[in-house]
């Protein structure tokens, strides 16, 4: 599927396992454990241009998962924002600047 969409795929070195995807506009890494997707990161330049539009972005990254009201802002260390949401079993983590964004796998409470 990422060869469908991305300009580069490779396989992560080291201990990790996964693949790493870039096309001009955006680059991803997707992280599996066990034979399934446990996190992605996603550099995702949309909605840089103006504090709205990465309101924007976040906003729709938010309700892909649910709606909005089953999202928990948990934690701001000044620096990043981390978001849980536990029905849809995903955590969210941000950037001050919006444009670095990283989906976690949650199995929490």
């Amino acid at each position: 599927m990422l060869e469908s969409c991305a300009d580069q795929v490779l396989p992560l070195d080291g201990d990790e396992r996964g693949y790493s995807a870039s096309s001009i506009d955006w680059e991803l890494i997707v992280y599996a454990a066990a034979d399934e997707v446990d996190a992605v990161w996603y550099d995702d330049e949309s909605g840089r241009g103006s504090t709205q539009s990465k309101l924007a972005k976040i906003h729709q990254y938010l309700v892909r998962y649910g709606t909005l009201q089953e999202w928990d802002l948990r934690m701001d260390n000044g620096w990043m924002r981390y978001w849980f949401n536990a029905r849809a079993g995903v955590m969210m983590v941000y950037g001050v600047h919006k444009d670095v964004i990283r989906f976690n796998k949650y199995e929490g409470e």
